[in-house]
């Protein structure tokens, strides 16, 4: 079951699974703007101060980075993906799961800015605990293509000082607050304590988010990193669209595509997926 309603004058998609699982998707960014696990409540952060505004992302939930994450190349940050509108191209339900699809591809203006023919396929499925992510790139230019990327999750979180992700144990990042490389986490499990911002080069393909009578699995293929960040208590202020003490509630969790491009040969598809199942 899907409904498609207008809210903050950008048009959304409600998801629901037969089980009761709930999903709320913008067509503005193709962006996963909450998920309740059936019979949970909200798993994702999204800001109160969100600005909804055609050239703004909308902060918080899932944006689709794309053909750019962050800074990691020459265009905008974090590419024009999240911020271009997305059409939907159906939604099905079985008797386990609901699943919305969702397409963008090139026009005019973005070839200005990236010039390459392109298709990006975004595929929402929700049922019981799960929250699936799946994206597509297909390259329909003449000449192959490379490009960076994540599913930028934020989680929600009762209290950043008391959660902890397991399983990123000896495993290599860059520190992209210090701008230090080939860095090995020592510790068993990361905790927060002030601003984070690190990639996980190869990182494993499932951690875990836990936190006092909560737990998330986190598992990804098609990525080769993960990007764990947290703006801190000093970084959060100077955030417009963040409220101050808003880097208490939240962490993002992402599979990325970061420190090597991936490359797309002409006619081909790239495929990447993002699953969240709260335990």
């Amino acid at each position: 079951m899907a409904a498609i309603n207008n809210e903050n004058d950008f048009e959304k998609v409600d998801l629901v699974s037969q089980d009761g699982a709930k999903a709320e998707i913008y067509l503005y960014g193709g962006h996963v703007a909450s998920w309740h696990p059936a019979g949970e409540t909200e798993q994702l952060y999204l800001s109160n101060k969100t600005i909804y505004k055609n050239g703004t992302p909308i902060r918080g939930g899932i944006p689709v980075c794309f053909p750019q994450f962050n800074n990691y190349g020459t265009i905008m940050k974090h590419g024009f993906a999240r911020i271009n509108p997305w059409e939907l191209m159906g939604v099905k339900r079985t008797d386990l799961e609901a699943r919305a699809e969702f397409a963008l591809v090139d026009t005019t203006e973005t070839q200005k800015i990236w010039p390459f023919a392109f298709s990006v396929k975004l595929t929402v499925t929700i049922g019981g605990q799960t929250l699936r992510t799946e994206l597509s790139v297909t390259n329909n230019d003449r000449k192959p293509f490379a490009f960076t990327g994540a599913l930028h999750t934020y989680l929600l979180v009762n209290d950043i000082s008391k959660m902890t992700i397991e399983g990123l144990h000896k495993c290599m990042y860059k520190d992209s607050v210090t701008g230090k490389t080939d860095l090995v986490q020592n510790e068993e499990e990361l905790t927060i304590q002030g601003e984070v911002d690190r990639v996980y080069i190869n990182g494993p393909r499932e951690v875990t988010i836990r936190e006092a009578g909560r737990k998330l699995k986190f598992k990804s293929e098609g990525f080769k990193d993960i990007v764990v960040w947290n703006p801190g208590p000093e970084g959060c202020k100077g955030i417009k669209d963040m409220e101050p003490e808003d880097y208490r509630r939240m962490v993002c969790v992402e599979a990325a595509i970061v420190m090597e491009p991936q490359e797309v040969p002409s006619g081909k598809t790239w495929h990447g997926m993002q699953e969240l199942t709260a335990i």
